[in-house]
């Protein structure tokens, strides 16, 4: 499945973070957690490409994002527990993800950085609205994540919703795979 994703991203501390959850409570809050796998490569990581597999419960999804003029193109697709076992041994699955990284000149994945989330998702008359509290490394951040359709609504939305937090967004923060990635080279130093 092929989807634009367009999000804005804030990093928030873990005050801004409780008052948010506070504050849209009388939403219909989905909570759960979830786990990100990511899958890495030199040829990726020039491209801004990300590839991840979430597992969510018992279920996982293969997700590689790549970016475009507005927003992330995501291509999902759902795969069983064994076919994430074989990814994790270096095989390359036959689906239109592997070859579009067969085409990107990637012939093996490095599969040993991972996060975890709790997820709170609220449908809000503007998106998408979820917070997150990442836990990965040793370490914990939060962050505030609002998914729309319409950039221009969204993004005035959203720096008004920050400005009520005494945040002033300029741009996203960096993207959950890049804080996992300095955070793991912060470790091998």
């Amino acid at each position: 499945m092929h989807n634009l994703e367009i999000e804005f991203k804030q990093l928030l501390n873990k005050k801004q973070y409780n008052q948010m959850l506070q504050d849209f409570s009388d939403y219909n809050q989905s909570i759960y957690y979830q786990t990100n796998y990511y899958l890495t490569h030199p040829n990726l990581d020039s491209r801004r490409i990300s590839l991840r597999v979430r597992e969510k419960g018992d279920q996982f999804e293969l997700t590689l994002k790549m970016p475009q003029k507005v927003g992330l193109m995501e291509t999902n697709i759902d795969i069983t527990a064994e076919q994430f076992d074989r990814i994790k041994e270096g095989e390359f699955l036959e689906n239109e993800i592997f070859a579009t990284l067969r085409y990107l000149g990637v012939d093996e994945l490095a599969t040993d950085l991972y996060l975890t989330t709790r997820r709170s998702d609220m449908h809000i008359p503007e998106g998408l609205l979820s917070l997150d509290a990442n836990e990965y490394l040793g370490r914990t951040d939060y962050e505030v994540e609002l998914e729309v359709e319409d950039y221009e609504k969204g993004l005035e939305f959203f720096v008004t919703l920050m400005k009520k937090y005494g945040i002033d967004y300029q741009a996203n923060c960096d993207s959950k795979i890049k804080r996992l990635k300095t955070q793991a080279a912060k470790i091998k130093k």
